[in-house]
């Protein structure tokens, strides 16, 4: 996660502050997902899969939550496949 995280930070807490905006804080997000598994591709700075997965996962649980659900919404699981090569500078 690149750039100021005290700049990121405090705009992200205006968002959130705001009463008509949802925010999700995918940085939040995406440092979980750092505590069991790598969140980034190794070559860039681009969401990996996991990571991409586990920040869809936490929209739908926010919308879930704005319409009142109380059926569980999120179903699908993560199943992982390493490749030696994956990212979108990987191949050159």
């Amino acid at each position: 996660m690149s750039g100021n995280p005290a700049s990121r930070a405090a705009a992200g807490g205006r968002l959130a502050a705001l009463p008509d905006i949802s925010y999700v804080d995918t940085s939040a997000t995406l440092r979980r997902v750092q505590q069991d598994r790598p969140a980034f591709h190794k070559t860039d700075f681009h969401w990996n899969d996991p990571g991409a997965f586990e920040v869809a996962r936490a929209l739908v649980e926010t919308i879930a939550r704005i319409e009142r659900r109380s059926e569980p919404v999120w179903t699908h699981k993560l199943e992982i496949v390493t490749r030696e090569e994956s990212g979108g500078i990987a191949k050159f």
